[in-house]
C-alpha cells in the first residue's frame, strides 16, 4: 500500500509514502529528487525559510 505525495499548493506529484518502513511509524518516503530544490543553510534566511534552521542536523 502507498500514498501519493502531492504539493499542497500546486498539486504537483512529489513521490510516495509507503507503510513498510522501520519501527515505530513503519513508514518510509520515496520522493523524486527532481521535485526538490536544495538550498544551502547559509541562504535559508534570504529565501524566507529561516524558520526551518532549528530542524537542521548540525554535524
Amino acid at each position: 500500500m502507498r500514498t501519493a505525495l502531492r504539493s499542497r499548493l500546486s498539486g504537483a506529484y512529489l513521490g510516495h509514502l509507503f507503510f513498510d518502513g522501520p519501527e515505530p511509524a513503519k513508514q518510509h518516503y520515496r520522493v523524486n529528487s527532481a521535485a526538490l530544490r536544495f538550498i544551502p543553510k547559509e541562504e535559508l534566511e534570504a529565501e524566507g525559510l529561516g524558520r526551518y534552521m532549528e530542524f537542521l542536523n548540525e554535524r
